[in-house]
């Protein structure tokens, strides 16, 4: 969604954001909706809904911290001789 910082702060503070930017007084963020929100309470809310592309969500899911309640990944190295 795109808007208003300040509109487009409000609104997200009640989904999951995954990503924003900023530029002076105008944001654009890619968040997961929640409650059964949809476009229509996007643009009552004075904002403009756009198509994330797949390569976005990728690199906005990509910059998400580990989730609190979550484990991080466990990573096991294993040394392979050659």
């Amino acid at each position: 969604m795109t808007g208003p910082k300040d509109r487009v702060a409000a609104f997200a503070a009640r989904h999951e954001v995954l990503h924003t930017e900023s530029i002076g007084g105008h944001s654009r963020s890619v968040v997961q909706l929640s409650g059964g929100a949809d476009a229509d309470d996007v643009a009552a809310a004075g904002l403009s809904t756009e198509p994330t592309s797949l390569q976005q969500l990728v690199v906005a899911m990509s910059l998400q911290p580990t989730r609190p309640g979550t484990a991080a990944p466990s990573v096991d190295l294993e040394e392979v001789p050659r």
